[in-house]
């Protein structure tokens, strides 16, 4: 959850809070989280009351959660793919260096043999 979310997070419990009721309570079991705290499923409220508000905010972060981890694993794809054609690059250009090299000496042997 990113600092924002928490804010988000804070202000929507604090404007359900009352006298007998916590604004934290409006999220629980709602949803449940992976070992890094990534939300993996979001549940319908069955036994306490919840709100719209609640829900949607729950599933907005869920989406900006995965959306971040796909962006990441996007970005790190991307610059594997950018390091693999520097690679590629330099054993093409190793490549075009040798051949040139052997046209060199073909030319040279076929000057040489038509003296």
């Amino acid at each position: 959850m990113t600092n924002d979310e928490y804010a988000m997070y804070t202000n929507i419990c604090r404007s359900y809070d009352r006298q007998n009721f916590k604004g934290e309570d409006l999220f629980r079991d709602l949803f449940e989280t992976n070992e890094e705290g990534i939300i993996t499923i979001i549940k319908p409220p069955q036994k306490n009351y919840s709100s719209m508000e609640v829900w949607l905010f729950i599933l907005s972060v869920m989406n900006n959660q995965h959306m971040r981890i796909n962006r990441n694993q996007v970005q790190t794809l991307c610059n594997e793919g950018k390091e693999k054609f520097k690679e590629i690059i330099v054993e093409a250009k190793q490549s075009l260096d040798e051949i040139k090299s052997i046209l060199e000496s073909l030319k040279k042997v076929e000057q040489e043999s038509s003296k």
